[in-house]
């Protein structure tokens, strides 16, 4: 399973300095969903969420690394939609071993949730 679009490190480094889940939960589906990739690159962007532009002060990382974040999340959901939603075991074992288990159960969480109501949007 190919994950090089998704960076494990950053996203755990970056979800530390959330205030509270449901911060992380509005960053996650801002990046998610309703975006194709070409859109999802222009994170600076007139047509990219507030939530998105916010990611650096809101998680007090740098403008590279909330890039870095928001592709990695948007990446991580359709990689969740083509193999996850059948078998999330797959997906599971392409995560570092090392990757903290709230992280982990977080993103499973967030993508069940997310993933039925972009499934369409992102296959097209």
């Amino acid at each position: 399973m190919d994950t090089s679009g998704i960076n494990f490190q950053v996203i755990e480094e970056a979800f530390a300095g959330a205030e509270s889940k449901e911060q992380l939960y509005a960053i996650f589906v801002a990046s998610a969903s309703g975006k194709l990739d070409s859109e999802i690159h222009l994170t600076k962007g007139d047509n990219m969420p507030e939530v998105l532009k916010k990611v650096p002060s809101t998680l007090s990382i740098t403008n590279e690394k909330a890039s870095i974040v928001i592709l990695s999340l948007h990446n991580l959901l359709k990689l969740y939609i083509s193999k996850g939603m059948a078998d999330e075991t797959v997906l599971a074992a392409a995560f570092p071993e090392d990757m903290k288990k709230s992280v982990k159960s977080f993103l499973f969480k967030a993508m069940r949730e997310v993933a039925p109501l972009t499934k369409t949007y992102i296959q097209d």
